[in-house]
């Protein structure tokens, strides 16, 4: 299922771009999170000479959901409405109380431009997250005497540090089967597409070897015989550092796809396999406007926001989490729709108290008995109502709910998703399912005052 935000006509789109980590390649999630994980722990320890006990904590994949907030300078871990207010709250694993979180923030506007906050933003920030707020706890117990702000750059140092020389990729590579998910639909899909004249490109912040390993193993499979990956995208763009990107040109070079080796390319862009460049280089070389250019991707900073505002392509985000979210959804209608009901009649009960108290001039004994018969009524309500909400809080994640969702308000992250992506959906495969013609139309939006 594909969810629109903005009007968008696949006849118009000539060239279709794909990030390939989360998108055209998806994830074992949890076993690839946990070999981050694990990574991480031991380079805390070797670098950084964290205690051994660290070694020792285990990885729990539910300690983070895609849209927290990390706050480097508390060790706060948040959970913000599309209004910037904080609605969860954790200080490392311990849940800050209504009570406390109301002190610590009132009213207080996360805003997430402050270099203080770093945004979870993709599913590989999961197993960053949850070590984090494993480390925090240590600290809280006095085992670990580094300050919040070094503990937060000593994690981002581990994790890119743990790409960059290979103790994650490597593995990867030597371990497909445990990691990655072959794409049979994908294969089928970009192929129909690709017969219609659509134009498919990839744009990856992988290595060429890390990208030719993952394509190999998830798309040669279902090529025709003699294929290979390369043959089924006209152009592919590797260490791209998007969002960079999307902003900043970088040296193009060409990559020679039988030894690895690359070359400086200041020539006319042809169909093969590159490092570097830029998207304004792309929109210029295929000759194609922002709006004939779509663009597919998982990450809604590095991968969408930055690409609407600096190029204008159309924009399609891939969000995992959506599937599991819906099917939690329909588990909670019968307690929702029960919900409602009594919340009917408590805004009724409420009306008729403030009716007969703001009218009364004078308190009789008759009126006092009837404002508690209206107030215990009420509170009987919120008896029933109180157990709903608990059951349908337990359907979701067990310490941040849902990911796009904040009480009642959309969350932080639901505000980016409708903001920058034209459409989003669970997995590519989705969008590729479709006729190469169809026409998405955004719904009438209501407001407050609609309602």
């Amino acid at each position: 299922m594909i969810f629109c935000n903005r009007t968008l006509n696949l006849k118009k789109i000539t060239h279709i771009g794909l990030d390939m980590d989360h998108t055209l390649v998806r994830y074992h999630i949890k076993a690839f999170e946990g070999l981050a994980y694990e990574t991480m722990k031991k380079k805390l320890v070797e670098i950084f000479s964290y205690p051994k006990e660290v070694l020792d904590l285990k990885f729990d994949y539910s300690r983070s959901i895609r849209g927290l907030v990390l706050d480097r300078a508390t060790g706060n871990i948040l959970k913000v409405s599309r209004f910037g207010m904080v609605k969860e709250a954790y200080h490392g694993l311990e849940k800050i109380d209504f009570k406390d979180q109301r002190r610590k923030f009132g009213t207080k506007f996360i805003d997430l431009r402050d270099p203080n906050f770093d945004c979870v933003d993709t599913t590989f920030s999961i197993s960053h997250t949850c070590l984090y707020s494993q480390i925090i706890d240590l600290k809280s117990k006095d085992k670990i005497q580094y300050d919040f702000l070094e503990i937060a750059d000593h994690l981002e140092i581990v994790l890119d540090e743990s790409h960059r020389d290979g103790s994650i990729k490597d593995h990867v590579i030597k371990n497909p089967d445990k990691y990655i998910k072959k794409s049979p639909e994908m294969v089928e899909g970009i192929k129909k597409f690709k017969k219609h004249g659509k134009i498919f490109f990839i744009a990856t912040n992988s290595d060429f070897k890390y990208t030719n390993a993952l394509l190999k193993f998830a798309i040669d499979p279902f090529l025709d015989e003699g294929e290979k990956w390369t043959d089924l995208f006209d152009f592919t763009f590797t260490l791209c550092m998007k969002p960079r990107f999307f902003d900043i040109s970088a040296p193009l070079l060409k990559v020679n796809l039988e030894s690895g080796h690359m070359e400086n390319w200041d020539q006319k862009i042809v169909s093969g396999v590159y490092q570097g460049g830029s998207a304004n280089l792309l929109s210029k070389a295929f000759e194609a406007t922002g709006d004939q250019i779509l663009y597919v991707g998982d990450h809604i900073y590095g991968d969408i926001l930055t690409l609407k505002k600096k190029c204008g392509w159309r924009t399609a985000l891939v969000v995992e989490e959506l599937e599991t979210e819906i099917m939690q959804n329909q588990q909670t209608v019968s307690y929702n729709t029960e919900v409602k009901l009594l919340m009917t009649q408590k805004i009724e009960l409420e009306a008729y108290l403030n009716e007969i108290v703001g009218d009364r001039l004078e308190n009789s004994r008759e009126d006092l008995d009837l404002e508690k018969k209206i107030q215990d009524k009420i509170a009987k309500l919120d008896q029933k109502i109180s157990p709903l909400l608990e059951k349908t809080h337990t359907v979701y994640n067990k310490y941040w709910g849902p990911v796009m969702r904040a009480g009642v308000e959309e969350s932080q992250f639901a505000i980016q998703v409708e903001g920058f992506s034209d459409v989003y959906m669970s997995s590519l495969k989705d969008l590729l399912k479709l006729s190469p013609r169809y026409y998405f139309r955004a719904y009438i939006r209501k407001m407050a005052h609609d309602s």
